[in-house]
């Protein structure tokens, strides 16, 4: 597990949609009126990027990792590739993103056991990362946390790493008051919180002879 994001922002607020806090209520309804009176104040707000030419042109990298760069392919000699090219032509191509309509929205049930054993209901594609999340969230061991995933109720990706920072936010306040904890997330939430596949850009040059046959693509 990269730790590359917080499961609730402290400081920093990167993205439009990413947890700021947690409410307990005895009822769905209570709590959503409790998250309707939250007044939050941000300080040194800066202008949103909204677009991929955005982001590279401000040279905003997500996840910024040093110790994991981005290692490019490289096979053969770019320069005399393009150099023995009759002809050569760049251009990108852009591919929007997609937001998911799940069937189902995302949903955790976590119950505590004896001896701080968890059992975590989880609509999620990925068990082990929920075991893995929680288990860096609360210091319990593996083998104190087990995941439950009966019907996903619709996943496309969507449900693989994103809703596993709720799961930890449920299983800590489990375990802080030993009650069972169950989140539910209503659609619009699902929209702004999970389930999207990131818009692509592919910047390209080809060098290519007068026959048509490719010598380099970069």
């Amino acid at each position: 597990v990269v730790h590359d994001e917080e499961i609730l922002a402290s400081s920093n607020v990167y993205y439009y949609g990413q947890a700021i806090a947690v409410v307990l209520a005895d009822t769905q309804a209570h709590a959503n009126m409790a998250c309707s009176l939250a007044n939050i104040t941000y300080t040194n707000p800066q202008a949103p990027i909204l677009c991929l030419d955005d982001a590279i042109a401000k040279n905003s990298i997500w996840p910024p990792i040093p110790e994991e760069p981005i290692v490019p392919v490289i096979s053969g000699d770019v320069n005399s590739g393009f150099a023995s090219s009759s002809h050569v032509i760049s251009g990108k191509v852009d591919m929007g993103g997609q937001t998911h309509f799940h069937m189902e929205t995302f949903t955790v049930l976590v119950v505590p056991q004896d001896d701080q054993q968890l059992v975590i209901y989880a609509t999620t594609q990925w068990a082990f990362n929920v075991q893995q999340i929680v288990a860096s969230a609360t210091g319990l061991p593996l083998n104190k946390i087990q995941v439950i995933t009966k019907q996903m109720g619709g996943g496309y990706g969507g449900k693989i790493t994103k809703p596993n920072q709720m799961v930890a936010c449920a299983a800590v306040a489990a375990l802080k008051y030993n009650q069972p904890v169950k989140i539910v997330f209503d659609i619009n939430t699902n929209f702004e919180m999970i389930g999207r596949r990131h818009p692509f850009q592919c910047q390209y040059k080809v060098g290519f002879d007068d026959t048509g046959l490719l010598k380099e693509v970069q």
